[in-house]
């Protein structure tokens, strides 16, 4: 069980994927996994990702090996 969280979430000026992760681990001490999900990937961003609490940092467009390969990793 993880989340998959987009990172440039759009429709919505008041809430991006950081702000929703950090209100998801500020509800629940004991949430699930979170991967964000951007089209970019860059070393800076993996560490702001990490700095924030996300488990993981990948790089869209998510692809069927990707979502087999976060399965195998969080189940």
């Amino acid at each position: 069980k993880y989340i998959l969280m987009n990172l440039h979430l759009t429709g919505s000026p008041e809430v991006d994927g950081y702000r929703a992760t950090c209100t998801i681990m500020a509800e629940d001490g004991s949430h699930p996994p979170v991967v964000g999900v951007s089209p970019e990937a860059s070393p800076s961003l993996q560490r702001r990702c990490r700095d924030m609490g996300f488990s993981d940092v990948m790089r869209s467009p998510i692809t069927a090996g990707k979502v087999c390969a976060l399965n195998e990793l969080y189940s």
